[in-house]
């Protein structure tokens, strides 16, 4: 995860020990590959965290990560070029999270950035907290998702690669 040929990364985070954390909302990594299967391990977590799995551009799919090895980030796309996203959904207070390696079935390379970058400073509004509260407790990874938030939202109409600093 470390190799930037590889993985573009994105968002905020730190490298220690040959690992990557992701621990602000919207904080991950992006890559190409010409495959059918990608995962991610995790190195080491506390509590829990979401992420959203993001194929080709569609609609992103939630990841639980609540503890170490392997996970599936997508399986059984259809042969050819794909682009993946994945990036934390959830908040950092309630996990942090660390990975070391990606593995697809084919080389992956890192993505370009887009040409407009926005980087939003805010609060729990800004990292959508709460946001796709489903009757559940509002304080819980499980009911935020940055996907969602107005910062993701402007993002996605601009086009523009962003960084989310919001607690």
């Amino acid at each position: 995860i470390t190799d930037s040929t590889a993985v573009r990364l994105l968002g905020r985070g730190e490298e220690s020990d040959g690992k990557r954390t992701f621990n602000w909302s919207n904080a991950g990594f992006e890559f190409s590959f010409s495959g059918t299967t990608a995962s991610v391990n995790v190195a080491e977590v506390s509590g829990t965290a979401y992420f959203n799995a993001q194929v080709d551009g569609k609609e992103p799919q939630r990841v639980l990560i609540d503890r170490s090895g392997w996970v599936t980030i997508c399986s059984g796309l259809s042969a050819g070029e794909h682009t993946v996203r994945f990036v934390r959904s959830s908040s950092g207070q309630r996990g942090a999270v660390k990975f070391d390696k990606i593995k697809t079935d084919a080389v992956p390379s890192a993505t370009e950035e887009k040409e407009r970058r926005i980087e939003f400073v805010g609060d729990s509004y800004t990292t959508g907290y709460g946001n796709i509260n489903e009757g559940e407790q509002w304080e819980s990874a499980t009911t935020t998702d940055s996907w969602y938030s107005y910062a993701g939202y402007a993002a996605r109409e601009l086009d523009a690669d962003y960084t989310l600093i919001a607690y």
